[in-house]
């Protein structure tokens, strides 16, 4: 399974509530903060690896934020 998730509490919750293990497992968006990661950063593991689940958390605003580009 990969993660995804974006800024604020969101990023700062993930890796303690939600198991993942192994490398690529959760991916976030760093110290930048940059809000609407979340959604294009998880269609980029999707086409990376096919094979795995892939979960995007992203709250309203950080979805409309990358919602247009997508």
């Amino acid at each position: 399974m990969v993660v995804t998730s974006d800024v604020s509490n969101v990023k700062l919750w993930v890796p303690f509530q939600l198991r993942t293990f192994g490398p690529h497992s959760h991916v976030q968006a760093g110290s930048w903060g940059t809000i609407g990661y979340a959604v294009p950063a998880a269609i980029g593991a999707a086409f990376a690896y096919p094979g795995r689940k892939v979960i995007g958390l992203a709250g309203d605003a950080s979805f409309l934020m990358s919602s247009s580009d997508c």
